[in-house]
């Protein structure tokens, strides 16, 4: 699709001269890292419900919360896995239910009884600080996988991943970005099926997105740099068990990384790929040395 004189897209990609023309600075990292998709027509989608599709009850709730607090994450994905992490933990159902209604503002708490008109210290009457202080202290906590990390491997001890099968090579792609700031960084290692490394690469885009499209872009810059033989079988690894779980199931067609996987599965290599897998899913593999 080609629109060489909208304020969109043209020749597959987003219009940087008129989107810097037309759209505030602030807004234009988070246009250029939205994936576009040339092959299928563009939707509508509302990020605030599981289905994408808009809803009054979704709305309403959309409503209420802007009330309370004037902003909101406009992409959902991180959000509700994180909800679902928290409502398969081994916690009794009151403290699950506490902890949902202090994130969503209903409990009784100064902050909310200040919002509703009462005149009150908004400070905590046992640390002096304030419920964002609170929660930004609770933030930086690490959570029990990482912890688990830490000290999974004695100290003095390293691991190495298992090599593919003979014959087949390996690309490691991984992206790095710090979620709200602009600036993704996306890179990949060739490997053979010894180990060696055959060809590595880094991009850097001045975008602003989420997660799953920084690691979908990675393994898309990796097959656009592939270096060895065409008619040479590969498998991808990344560390994005999301993204892979896209991959090996039916790719929910509102998804915001669909464009990129399709660029993906579109690529005339990609017929060469035998699998693309986590780390996490070949960790049984490891060796200690």
């Amino acid at each position: 699709m080609e629109e060489p004189s909208g304020i969109g897209k043209t020749k597959g990609d987003w219009n940087k001269e008129k989107i810097h023309a037309y759209f505030h600075n602030e807004d234009i990292p988070w246009i250029l890292g939205t994936p576009v998709d040339t092959q299928e027509e563009d939707v509508l989608t509302w990020p605030f419900s599981p289905n994408r599709h808009y809803l009054v009850k979704s709305g309403y709730r959309v409503a209420r919360e802007l009330n309370i607090c004037p902003t909101r994450c406009s992409n959902m994905d991180q959000i509700n896995t994180w909800w679902k992490m928290w409502w398969h933990l081994q916690l009794p159902s009151r403290i699950k239910l506490f902890g949902w209604k202090l994130c969503h503002n209903w409990l009784p708490a100064k902050s909310n009884l200040i919002h509703r008109g009462m005149t009150l210290d908004p400070l905590c009457n046992q640390c002096g600080g304030t419920m964002f202080d609170i929660l930004v202290e609770i933030r930086h906590q690490l959570s029990k996988e990482e912890f688990e990390e830490l000290y999974r491997y004695p100290e003095g001890q390293s691991e190495l991943l298992a090599g593919p099968p003979d014959g087949v090579y390996c690309v490691h792609c991984d992206a790095a970005l710090i979620p709200g700031k602009e600036g993704v960084g996306l890179g990949f290692i060739w490997t053979n099926w010894s180990g060696k490394i055959m060809a590595a690469g880094m991009q850097f885009l001045p975008h602003l997105c989420s997660v799953i499209i920084a690691e979908a872009e990675a393994v898309l810059a990796a097959l656009k740099d592939y270096l060895i033989d065409t008619n040479s079988r590969f498998e991808v690894r990344t560390d994005c068990k999301k993204l892979v779980d896209e991959f090996n199931g039916d790719c929910d067609s509102l998804i915001t990384v669909r464009p990129v996987i399709n660029k993906i599965k579109r690529h005339q290599r990609y017929w060469c790929s035998i699998r693309i897998n986590t780390i996490n899913d070949i960790e049984q593999q490891y060796r200690k040395v």
